[in-house]
């Protein structure tokens, strides 16, 4: 008895599956468009594929271009480090000057001020290389966008597959 109910619980439930299809335009009839040249369709996926493959190229390159171990971090570490030796120089120059060894204190001015040099340094290669990085993600962006364009051409071609 418990088949029975369940089948045809399952019945009904189709029937209303189909029903609702039916009414949202799911049997209607559509125009058939012929199909275009396979081949030229092909070609064209491949070209997509190739570009969209050289793209994925460019922003690994530039995701590598910003991890540890790249320029950018080297830079970044070389100004890091050069701040803190000037403020450990100028602690020291400080601690000299307050016990009155003049001397002693401007040697650490000066090795305050050359850490400050390097890290000035390293800020201009630092902002070299952010320059590079922001050009070629201007152009990753415009690939992008070319690239959309030619989907767009591509589904044309290859409309009626």
């Amino acid at each position: 008895m418990l088949a029975i109910r369940t089948r045809l619980a399952l019945v009904l439930v189709g029937g209303l599956v189909l029903g609702g299809a039916v009414q949202a335009g799911g049997f209607r009839q559509v125009a058939a468009t012929a199909a275009g040249d396979p081949i030229a369709c092909v070609a064209a996926l491949r070209a997509d594929r190739a570009e969209a493959f050289r793209i994925i190229g460019e922003q690994a390159d530039q995701f590598n271009a910003t991890t540890v171990g790249s320029a950018l971090s080297k830079a970044y570490d070389a100004n890091t480090k050069a701040l803190r030796d000037a403020v450990a120089a100028f602690f020291k120059a400080y601690q000299y000057a307050y016990k009155g060894s003049r001397v002693t204190a401007n040697t650490w001015v000066k090795n305050g001020n050359a850490a400050i040099a390097r890290a000035n340094a390293q800020v201009k290669i630092y902002n070299g290389l952010i320059d590079d990085i922001n050009a070629t993600t201007t152009q990753i962006n415009a690939d992008h966008r070319a690239l959309e364009t030619r989907a767009t051409s591509t589904d044309s071609t290859c409309q009626g597959f």
